[in-house]
């Protein structure tokens, strides 16, 4: 690539990129693109690992992970070239580092962004096994724990995951650091990690593990289930999310008519 002099204004531009990264400029360096690259190294050091692997982080950080990732790159491609082409730029320019400060803060975030991205999972899932309207996350976790009889004998036959998914959802409410601590808990258990290592597949992994040891519990509870009163609000939860898992399927109306079918079929 032949490189023609910076401008004034393209050197300006460079140090607010650098800036972006460092928060400062090293006076020692007189080479805005060394400076910049050094800064860049240094800053892709400090990230954690997930900040780099993982997808969706924000709509400035899908531009410039690629980018910032590669092992050897060219600073003066990547500064002439690729940046500004990312953000549908010729050159870089106020555009250009508006998008890339947002990028890099984006990428800073990832660790919080995925717990978010947890939270979001979980609590959909622990709603969809509950009867009643959707609750805060950690009051659905601790509600639907709460309708669990402690002291239901198959529940000791459980594997680790399910047992320490039902132990750290009978004390939601209490977890330290509220919603992130606990998602940070079910992901030791479920992932063997935490957010800083997740990739772009755990999520996924987290998803399927934790909606799996939900319905464990479950499958445990309902080969013991009778009619005693331990087991009403469970039995009405179970009833209530398989209703609605099929009335999503085939319509609310439907389903109704084919449980009126059932039921009168089956009346004495």
């Amino acid at each position: 690539m032949e490189v023609p002099k910076l401008a004034h204004r393209e050197i300006k531009n460079i140090n607010k990129l650098t800036l972006c990264l460092a928060g400062r400029l090293d006076q020692r360096e007189l080479d805005c693109v060394r400076g910049f690259y050094d800064a860049l190294l240094e800053w892709r050091g400090s990230l954690p690992p997930v900040a780099l692997t993982a997808t969706g982080l924000g709509q400035y950080a899908d531009k410039i992970q690629p980018l910032v990732c590669k092992k050897n790159f060219d600073p003066l491609v990547f500064l002439l070239r690729d940046l500004p082409k990312a953000f549908g730029r010729q050159k870089i320019d106020g555009n250009v580092v508006t998008a890339f400060n947002r990028g890099v803060k984006e990428l800073e975030k990832a660790t919080s962004s995925l717990a978010g991205k947890a939270v979001e999972i979980a609590s959909i899932i622990f709603n969809s096994r509950l009867e009643c309207e959707e609750l805060p996350f950690l009051e659905a976790a601790g509600k639907w724990a709460s309708c669990v009889p402690e002291d239901a004998a198959n529940l000791r036959n459980l594997d680790y995951e399910a047992r320490g998914v039902l132990s750290k959802c009978r004390s939601a409410g209490k977890t330290a650091k509220g919603e992130s601590g606990f998602v940070a808990q079910l992901s030791g258990i479920l992932c063997g990690e935490d957010f800083s290592s997740w990739d772009h597949k755990t999520i996924q992994t987290f998803r399927s593990r934790l909606h799996e040891a939900v319905i464990r519990i479950e499958d445990a509870l309902l080969d013991q289930i009778d009619d005693s009163e331990q087991y009403r609000q469970f039995l009405r939860n179970h009833l209530a999310a398989t209703f609605h898992v099929y009335s999503k399927k085939i319509g609310r109306n439907r389903l109704i008519s084919y449980l009126d079918d059932i039921v009168d079929r089956r009346e004495p």
